[in-house]
């Protein structure tokens, strides 16, 4: 985290595969923070700019409906990330290796994970419930993550120091920017239909049983 320019200098050369880094790294990662923020969910509630449900704690009913859709996102999207590196780098006089890509992916992503552990978990106004609303930790953690992918591309991609890294940066984050635009709302779908089973089955435990 703290010498990322060094460190991927160090991963670059290591023989590993995209199996040793979803198992090592995506997996881990992703589990404990969909996890860690789960459980403060249950705790302190989920934010919201309605105040009729600010505060809204979730229950174990909600688990499926929240954490699952959440969590697929989180492993999925590193491979999609990783084919947008490897594509980007290949435009810009790098290599388009989809193994390099998606380690790129799984280590540039990691402020954003930790940096999420310390954020609001899910937003209960709009579609963006399932991501943190927009905040300064947030901020910061998106720009760490774009930061460790400048300093990934030369050693992790070979792509050219100067004009060709920069080039390729912006068309990764452009376009990572419409793919998790993308992601967003099919997860959003996914957490509205399975919210509405859940209320459902809710509702019916719920009812008194007629004399």
């Amino acid at each position: 985290m703290l010498s990322p320019a060094k460190e991927f200098q160090r991963l670059a050369v290591e023989p590993e595969t995209i199996r040793d880094v979803f198992l090592g790294w995506i997996l881990p990662l992703a589990t404990i923070w969909v996890v860690v923020r789960f459980v403060a969910a249950l705790v302190v509630g989920i934010s919201s700019f309605d105040k009729d449900v600010l505060g809204y704690t979730l229950s174990l009913y909600d688990l499926p409906a929240f954490a699952l859709p959440v969590l697929i996102q989180s492993l999925f999207m590193p491979f999609v990330f990783g084919a947008v590196i490897a594509i980007a780098a290949g435009y810009f006089s790098g290599e388009r290796d989809f193994v390099q890509g998606v380690r790129t992916a799984a280590y540039a992503s990691t402020p954003g994970w930790l940096v999420g552990l310390v954020t609001p978990t899910w937003h209960m106004a709009d579609f963006t419930h399932i991501t943190p609303p927009l905040s300064l930790p947030l901020v910061i953690g998106a720009l760490w993550c774009i930061y460790f992918l400048f300093r990934a591309l030369p050693p992790m991609q070979k792509t050219p120091s100067g004009r060709p890294t920069l080039l390729a940066l912006a068309a990764t984050v452009v376009a990572m920017f419409f793919a998790w635009g993308g992601a967003l709302v099919t997860t959003y779908n996914l957490v509205s239909s399975l919210t509405l089973e859940v209320n459902a089955r809710r509702d019916f435990d719920d009812e008194e049983p007629i004399p």
